[in-house]
């Protein structure tokens, strides 16, 4: 079996088995020798940085980082979904040739556009990560409603420069 490149959120299995393996090695395999152990690690390695990267861009200002890595099965599979999704579309951008032969642009672009919508809607607060502890999450000010319970001050006058001798 190939060299496993592992980052925090997939794995290069669990890439290989969401591209098929053939698609895999038709993209990582320069040499085209067939062997698993010799595609390009170095590219492969910036394929899963990249959709790592891109999945922690939207997490960054209301979750924990960084997530607990691929070994542990508590990271969300929200959070894996769309990495490998953002990975499935940066693996093809590796060889256009691939894309237009087989003709996986459209492909390309509803992955990307699913992962990425999905993060928004976590990034927003409208998804909810459901492997995540809900229970002990802080809550985190997404816009809305703001509610202050200081003392109250009316102002009466049209111009605003009284507020009633001196309140």
């Amino acid at each position: 079996m190939a060299a496993l490149v592992t980052g925090k959120y997939i794995d290069s299995d669990q890439l290989r088995d969401a591209l098929t393996r053939e698609t895999y090695m038709a993209i990582f395999d320069d040499d085209n020798t067939g062997d698993e152990r010799l595609v390009n690690d170095v590219r492969l390695n910036m394929v899963i940085d990249g959709a790592e990267g891109e999945v922690d861009s939207y997490l960054i200002t209301n979750r924990a980082l960084p997530l607990p890595p691929v070994v542990n099965p508590a990271v969300d599979r929200m959070v894996r979904r769309s990495c490998l999704e953002f990975a499935m579309s940066l693996s093809w951008e590796a060889h256009p040739e691939y894309i237009r032969q087989y003709g996986e642009n459209s492909r390309v672009k509803i992955l990307w556009e699913r992962a990425t919508l999905r993060m928004q809607r976590v990034k927003e607060g409208r998804q909810e990560l459901p492997d995540q502890d809900q229970q002990n999450a802080k809550p985190t000010t997404q816009g809305g409603l703001v509610l202050d319970e200081g003392p109250r001050t009316i102002v009466t006058s049209s111009d605003g420069t009284s507020n009633g001798d001196g309140f």
